[in-house]
């Protein structure tokens, strides 16, 4: 029997395939720096919540938009952290953050309809907005000023009748790239201008570096639909909880989304992330924060010494993404996966501005770290030849 020709044409992730070749190999020296998981502990004694959860509450069907202890939380923590005014009428739970991003988008769009993302991005973007009936488009981030920033002429360029949101990331995945109030404002004018709707993305707010601050584009305007979860910030990625602040109006639509697709998030998970809420939200925070941004300085210091690789130091995020030499026209990921045994992902499928570059996920332990920089130093030197040699012709 036939199957959706739709879904036949999603492609399956990089990381997926990256760990599913690992797998099949069988290697027994292999480094995993593809992925993006938390190796550090969550908040202190926060799994206990579901052993002390009342019964009744956490083996039954929670409320469509998430229990009321949660919302409540989750309240307390945009105007803490955030500085959005929500009440939680403003919030809907999902189980996932990628669960509240497909449904965010497909609560604002109709089928056919445009949805433009940053180049580069997360992969998994294009599908989810092709899966929720959409088309993806693209606006190029450029280099300015040192940083990574929003080329707001190419953003308008890529807008036509048909968009109906701008989908952003921040700190940037894979790029590591944060959006300052600035180049908020600047996209905000845009979206107010064409009428259409700001989703935001923040699954690494909390890993923000140096100087640099993460700034909610929802705390200056009521057009922006906020994505967050537990997964990266206090690392909970098995508990699959996620959340978007909105407008009522779209809250209503996401719930209707919902109803027809997950139905309700999960009870017990919501008892645990009650619970991550209610420790020392901003010293737990700063402190994971603190342990990333030691992660990223030593693979970055690592890198900056290998001739032949160009590392930009990234404002945030969980991964750094360098320009790497290609070795006789194989691609660096496919030598650093296949013949170093590095799992990581190629810069490519992130987007144009992603060529020649390949991402590492930093929050590895510090012996991996430095066990991929010699492998990746290896690698370049291999490569030093090719880049010597005279051209023909």
């Amino acid at each position: 029997m036939q199957l959706s020709r739709e879904i036949d044409a999603l492609p399956l992730s990089a990381v997926s395939q990256i760990i599913q070749l690992a797998n099949q190999a069988g290697w027994t020296d292999t480094l995993h720096l593809a992925g993006g998981e938390p190796r550090f502990d969550p908040p202190p004694k926060v799994l206990n919540a579901v052993t002390r959860a009342n019964i009744e509450q956490w083996s039954k069907y929670s409320g469509f938009t998430g229990n009321a202890d949660l919302l409540d939380a989750i309240v307390a923590k945009l105007k803490l952290i955030n500085g959005i005014e929500a009440t939680p009428e403003n919030i809907i739970v999902t189980p996932g953050g990628s669960s509240a991003l497909f449904t965010a988008i497909r609560a604002v769009i109709d089928h056919g309809s445009e949805v433009v993302l940053q180049d580069p991005c997360w992969e998994h973007y294009l599908s989810i907005v092709r899966l929720a009936g959409g088309t993806p488009k693209r606006f190029a981030m450029k280099r300015s000023g040192g940083r990574e920033v929003p080329d707001l002429e190419s953003l308008e360029s890529a807008l036509t009748p048909k968009t109906k949101a701008i989908l952003l990331n921040t700190p940037l995945n894979p790029s590591g790239s944060v959006l300052l109030r600035e180049d908020i404002l600047g996209i905000l004018d845009v979206a107010e201008r064409h009428d259409i709707w700001v989703i935001v993305d923040e699954e690494y707010e909390a890993f923000v570096f140096g100087a640099n601050t993460h700034l909610s584009p929802a705390a200056l305007s009521d057009r922006v639909i906020t994505l967050q979860s537990f997964s990266k910030s206090f690392a909970l990625t098995g508990i699959r909880l996620g959340y978007a602040v909105a407008p009522v109006a779209a809250v209503d639509a996401m719930r209707r989304v919902s109803l027809y697709t997950h139905m309700y998030p999960p009870s017990p998970s919501q008892a645990i992330a009650v619970r991550a809420l209610s420790t020392d939200l901003a010293g737990y925070l700063e402190k994971v924060r603190q342990h990333y941004e030691d992660k990223m300085e030593r693979l970055f210091a690592h890198l900056s010494q290998i001739e032949g690789v160009t590392c930009e130091r990234p404002q945030g995020g969980v991964y750094l993404f360098p320009e790497l030499p290609r070795m006789h026209g194989r691609a660096a990921s496919d030598v650093l996966i296949n013949d170093y045994h590095l799992l990581c992902v190629p810069g490519e499928v992130a987007g144009s501005r992603g060529n020649n570059r390949v991402r590492f996920f930093i929050g590895v332990e510090d012996d991996v770290l430095d066990e991929a920089a010699r492998r990746i130093r290896s690698y370049a030197a291999r490569c030093a030849p090719v880049l010597a040699a005279p051209a023909f012709g």
